[in-house]
């Protein structure tokens, strides 16, 4: 499965290998905000800025991105909780959600327990028809495109729902056997997998630079990350997110049959810019 997911040719450069993960590759792995967030409806991805349109992607089509973090950076998961069914295109927040799994996020009004240990929704058994838990649970990536690696850029939100979760775990210990390379040192395409419905799958996609590798250091170092995951759970997903267990519950998308390019995720210069020159740079 490793081999599959990481192709190495030449072995790791001595600017990586140098750099080599322990630990922190177990944030990757599975046993509301004022940010920006990739999202999907379907098989098609969409980038959400806070006060811009969204940027839709050719229905099918992988994107390119850094993983710059994972949290919870253990083996804990986020938590979101909808009642009743989701509807797609929704504009309503989750009803309760844990950015760490432990205790409700800070903007809750009326959260249904005061933990998420002692919370009935977080039991296996709540969900509908008696099947999994009525609160989902998912890891949250921030992610950067690799033509915008900057100490001052905001990372944008990927949320990996339930069903792409083992995905997401087979990734790490693929980059935990290639000699413990770091994610956030290399690009990863995120692409969907060949279900009936959207289930994301993670596979290298080549090494930064050095040059890359010295600014990710920088921003691992600041605080953009912390603040981004700050704004994460003091603040309610944007309008129009789509529930994190959609791959499971969303109408299959349409089938096409088209080989699309992986997608480098770009961000508009200004507000000004336009969609479809923001797609023009997307491969």
């Amino acid at each position: 499965m490793s081999e599959d997911l990481i192709k190495i040719e030449g072995g790791v450069p001595a600017h990586i290998a140098s750099r080599a993960a322990s630990t922190e590759l177990a944030g990757l792995i599975v046993t509301g905000s004022g940010i920006g967030r990739i999202s999907y409806k379907g098989k098609q991805f969409r980038i959400r800025q806070p006060g811009q349109d969204d940027v839709v992607a050719p229905l099918g089509a992988p994107l390119i991105c850094v993983i710059a973090d994972a949290f919870p950076r253990d083996k804990r998961l986020s938590k979101v909780y909808y009642k009743g069914d989701y509807i797609p295109g929704q504009d309503n927040p989750p009803d309760c959600s844990s950015a760490f799994g432990e205790v409700p996020d800070p903007w809750i009004e009326n959260p249904p327990a005061k933990s998420c240990a002692s919370c009935a929704y977080n039991v296996f058994g709540s969900g509908k028809g008696g099947r999994g838990k009525a609160c989902k649970d998912v890891k949250q990536l921030l992610v950067l495109p690799p033509n915008k690696i900057q100490t001052d850029a905001m990372p944008l939100l990927l949320s990996v729902p339930p069903a792409s979760l083992r995905h997401l775990t087979s990734y790490a210990k693929a980059l935990a056997d290639a000699g413990n390379i770091p994610f956030w040192y290399v690009r990863t395409e995120v692409s969907f997998a060949e279900t009936e419905h959207p289930e994301l799958v993670f596979k290298f996609a080549g090494f930064l630079t050095e040059e890359q590798c010295k600014v990710m250091d920088a921003i691992r170092e600041g605080d953009i990350l912390e603040d981004a995951v700050s704004r994460l759970s003091s603040a309610p997903p944007s309008a129009g997110d789509e529930a994190p267990d959609a791959a499971q519950t969303a109408a299959p998308a349409a089938e096409e049959a088209a080989s699309e390019a992986p997608t480098e995720l770009h961000e508009p210069e200004d507000e000004t810019s336009k969609v479809e020159e923001i797609l023009k740079d997307w491969g």
